[in-house]
């Protein structure tokens, strides 16, 4: 038998305990879990032991089968779908609306409540945190909703194809929820992601790559131009307000799931004095995808504001009310292009 020397409290003094594995029952919640596991027994008096070390492990041992009984997430699965998106404690906080305290807890051993557990078995699923960043993203740095789009994009290309769809669909749903079809913040147009996919393509394919901000930029433009001239807009997509200018809304997600589905490649590069993200097309975009009319105001666009660059671009959109007039995130309708000034002689 192994023993332990111990101070029995019982016997006053200092002695050879033994360690014995014993049942032994714990309320959890007001519910009796019964463990089996190491304590200490005194030889001389026969009672159970106080030993902070064996009575911790009791008490994490009751734990346990109270989850289990209930089906509770166990501390490494929070901690692992945490991991899985790349997340701090502090940005799983924030992200779900919570206390930092409350994450540090469960991950050290508390119990959840139910209605949290049920939450947190969300993460598992991509398309959920997909949706959940973006309603939520403000409260993320743009260094942690990067990561995140990456992960989700890993996720849907290990998923498969059928489940890759299913995660688009699930963009569609969370894109109607932002702004919905039909909406002026969309160009009273249904998204579409395969227009988006097409849209990116053109434009890395005609420049042989370019950074993510211009692309985002040059896809504004388009869509703007476009609904200018037409009246409605090419791709459906949403723009925000963002600190460089006009952005489509859950433009990292939604450049994550193309690369997921190897349409694109997305890389960290320099070229000449810049550093960025550089998307390339890793298919050709099809020439049949748009219509004479979306194929004019897509060489229009490029003619006029392809050579520039992304800073450039940034500069001219920083002059607009449309972006002047909001706050980062902020939506801006489309029929803010009629007073865009630089898309003036767009058609002279």
């Amino acid at each position: 038998m192994k023993v332990l020397r111990w101070y029995c409290p019982n016997c006053d003094e200092d002695k050879e305990l033994g360690v014995e594995l014993r049942e032994q029952a714990v309320r959890v919640r007001g519910e009796e879990m019964r463990a089996t596991v190491e304590g200490l027994v005194c030889p001389d008096c026969q009672k159970d032991i106080f030993h902070p070390e064996l009575d911790g492990r009791l008490q994490q041992a009751a734990l346990e089968l109270y989850r289990g009984h209930h089906r509770l997430l166990r501390p490494e699965d929070i901690r692992g779908f945490r991991g899985k998106y790349g997340l701090s404690q502090r940005a799983l906080a924030r992200l779900l609306g919570w206390g930092l305290i409350t994450i540090q807890r469960y991950e050290a051993g508390a119990l959840q409540d139910e209605a949290h557990d049920t939450v947190l078995r969300q993460l598992e699923e991509p398309d959920f945190v997909l949706s959940l960043v973006e309603r939520c993203g403000a409260r993320l740095s743009e260094r942690e909703k990067k990561m995140v789009g990456e992960a989700v994009a890993a996720a849907a290309a290990g998923k498969g194809k059928k489940e890759s769809g299913d995660l688009w669909r699930a963009a569609q749903v969370w894109a109607s929820d932002r702004a919905p079809t039909g909406s002026p913040e969309r160009g009273f147009r249904a998204f579409d992601p395969e227009r988006f996919g097409q849209l990116v393509l053109w434009f890395a394919a005609r420049h042989g790559g370019l950074f993510k901000t211009k692309l985002a930029k040059l896809l504004w433009l388009v869509d703007f131009a476009h609904f200018r001239r037409h009246r409605i807009s090419v791709s459906g997509l949403a723009y925000a307000r963002a600190p460089n200018g006009p952005m489509p809304d859950g433009f990292l997600f939604l450049l994550g799931l193309l690369e997921a589905q190897g349409v694109v490649e997305i890389n960290e590069e320099t070229v000449g004095a810049y550093q960025g993200e550089v998307i390339r097309s890793k298919d050709f975009p099809r020439a049949d995808e748009f219509s004479p009319e979306e194929r004019d105001t897509l060489e229009r666009v490029d003619g006029r504001f392809g050579a520039m660059t992304a800073s450039r671009l940034s500069e001219l959109s920083h002059r607009e009310r449309a972006w002047l007039g909001r706050v980062d995130g902020d939506l801006i309708p489309y029929p803010e292009a009629d007073g865009v000034d630089f898309m003036e002689r767009m058609w002279d």
